[in-house]
């Protein structure tokens, strides 16, 4: 590991400050919400459209990144519970999902964990954890029962949304036998309308991500499922020593994914064939949907283990096709199948395009795909990234600015996959510096515990403008990482649409302020079996005056343009007149 003389300092003086579990107190009148009145425009605003500013201040050094487990101090106690009983099953090796949401609309982010269990004879084991929180501590309360969540099944993975447009984000959970939509009432309680939404997709599904992907306004649904497995009557494996052992994927034959598009009246159906979605072999673990080339509509990547990787891109007649291996991002930069489980997906050199970021395999290094417009280019080796990954194996990943100053990090929920607790590893933490990547996290207390991470999902639990990280662990307590970095400026950003689309998944966001210019996408899915909050986070540094935020909505040629004072939360809404009004896509 090399880091750069000019921020070894700051690192240092960050550390100094430790590694608490004590909850945060946050109590700052200035991070109130601001709702954000919007200006439309038809075209990329020009140096004329914007207000006048100062030349921008020097890019500050390196800010101290810092985190802090929370989870027990503030309530947060859960254990994914693998069923693990001699039998090495394999899904006993891959399960443990997590996601955000605020599913009674108080404006504070509450916590859903999927559970695993007795494999043959599953039980109802996930949990929902309200948001509770005061000014002055963080505080979760386990509201599962008061909530009706009762469905039994071994899960895997969890994607949250508002699939029917009115204002309360729905859960649907990946299982090892039958999947579940739970709609959210509106009154603290979910239904399970599994069979009337012809959502129950049976065969093992791991990561999955709402989206619109026919550009009719509202949210379908992408699924990804793995390997063709009966736990009942499993097939065999043995280590090379002639012991029962967790199989190798390829042993095992690959199912196909699921696509549903949403009919608008709360039922779903198969368009998978329909709109070119069918892949054979994927034996897929994670799932992005965002818009990867920039022609404002929707595509989906999905990462898939010891197969190639899959780039959908959407036509403009409707439909997909796959471009995966023709844009460079389906294999490692030999030419190689990598055994992939999570993505994360950033534009982390800010060049205006989405990056991608995936997980693979102990002894094979996680991959960077930096774009390049047109396609894709494994820069790994080149930017730092290949020999630190090497002896871990990656799940959840993210890339967020947890410092604020201004450039991209990196967070890797690691943990092997045979060895039970003999596989706990530590969780990385990356900084990039313009040039190339530096493991930065190495002397954070809370992040050299081992552990078997599994789901990785930002969000930010105490409202102080900086994503915090929620993690789930196999044989260990959930692990709620609070980002107590010394920030520099920031801004999030909260969208509302005016379809179906009601928190504006998909949508682009460009931060101007000064001479610099940051996008960021409302992706869905990534990192994996996680639903992370839809709200997108800046890092502006030294940056204090006014910044122009211009968002282009999916599925629109046009976009809404405001202008707002840093370290706020912004919440921009879409005008009705650019709302999507088509209704069928499909070729």
């Amino acid at each position: 590991m090399s880091i750069r003389s000019s921020w070894v300092f700051g690192i240092w003086f960050g550390l100094l400050l430790g590694c608490d579990t004590s909850p945060r107190e946050v109590d700052s009148p200035e991070r109130e919400a601001v709702v954000a009145e919007p200006v439309v425009v038809d075209r990329e605003p020009t140096a004329s459209d914007r207000p006048e500013r100062k030349p921008p201040k020097p890019q500050v050094a390196k800010q101290s990144i810092a985190f802090a487990d929370i989870a027990l101090a503030s309530g947060l106690q859960f254990v994914f519970d693998t069923g693990a009983r001699g039998d090495f099953l394999m899904p006993e090796a891959t399960g443990g999902g997590a996601g955000w949401i605020d599913y009674d609309r108080d404006g504070q982010q509450d916590i859903f964990l999927v559970q695993g269990g007795d494999l043959l004879e599953p039980e109802a084991g996930d949990r929902l954890f309200r948001n509770a929180s005061t000014s002055a501590t963080t505080r979760f309360s386990d509201v599962t029962l008061a909530a009706d969540i009762k469905h039994h099944g071994y899960g895997h993975g969890v994607a949250i949304a508002d699939f029917d447009g009115d204002g309360f984000e729905d859960i649907y959970v990946t299982n090892i036998d039958e999947n579940v939509l739970l709609q959210n009432q509106g009154d603290g309680t979910f239904r399970d309308i599994t069979e009337e939404s012809g959502t129950g997709e049976t065969r093992w599904s791991t990561s999955a991500a709402w989206g619109d992907l026919d550009g009719d306004g509202d949210l379908d649904l992408y699924v990804c499922n793995y390997l063709d497995y009966d736990v009942r009557s499993p097939f065999p494996c043995y280590s090379k020593s002639g012991k029962p052992a967790i199989c190798n994927p390829s042993d095992l034959s690959a199912v196909e994914n699921a696509c549903f598009e949403n009919l608008g009246d709360g039922r779903f159906r198969d368009r998978l064939v329909d709109w070119g979605l069918e892949a054979e072999n994927s034996k897929s673990l994670g799932v992005v949907i965002a818009d990867m080339n920039l022609d404002s509509r929707l595509d989906i990547y999905v990462a898939n283990d010891v197969m190639p990787n899959l780039l959908f891109l959407a036509n403009a007649e409707g439909g997909f096709r796959e471009q995966g291996i023709a844009m460079g991002c389906a294999m490692s930069g030999a030419g190689l199948n990598q055994a992939s489980m999570g993505i994360a997906c950033e534009d982390y050199d800010n060049d205006g395009a989405p990056d991608l970021y995936v997980t693979h395999f102990s002894a094979d290094s996680n991959t960077m795909y930096a774009s390049l417009g047109n396609g894709f280019r494994d820069v790994t080796n080149r930017q730092g990234l290949h020999r630190p990954t090497l002896s871990l194996l990656g799940f959840g990943c993210s890339m967020q600015d947890f410092d604020c100053d201004g450039s991209m990090d990196l967070f890797v929920a690691n943990g092997h996959v045979n060895f039970g607790a003999a596989g706990k590893m530590v969780p990385q933490l990356f900084s990039f510096d313009g040039k190339r990547w530096h493991e930065t996290g190495g002397n954070i207390p809370c992040l050299s515990v081992p552990r078997l991470g599994r789901a990785l999902a930002v969000g930010d639990v105490d409202r102080d403008g900086l994503p915090d990280l929620l993690m789930a662990n196999q044989l260990d307590n959930v692990s709620l990482f609070s980002n107590r970095s010394e920030a520099g400026n920031w801004l999030s950003v909260d969208l509302i649409g005016s379809a179906a689309n009601r928190r504006g998944l998909g949508a682009r966001v460009v931060a101007r302020f000064g001479d610099r210019q940051v996008a960021r996408q409302l992706v869905s899915g990534s990192s994996y079996c996680t639903s992370h909050e839809s709200r997108l986070f800046f890092g502006l540094g030294d940056w204090s005056e006014p910044c122009e935020l211009t968002v282009h909505w999916p599925w629109s040629d046009q976009s809404t343009q405001v202008v707002v004072e840093p370290n706020r939360q912004v919440t921009i809404r879409q005008p009705a007149e650019l709302a999507v009004h088509t209704t069928d896509r499909t070729p």
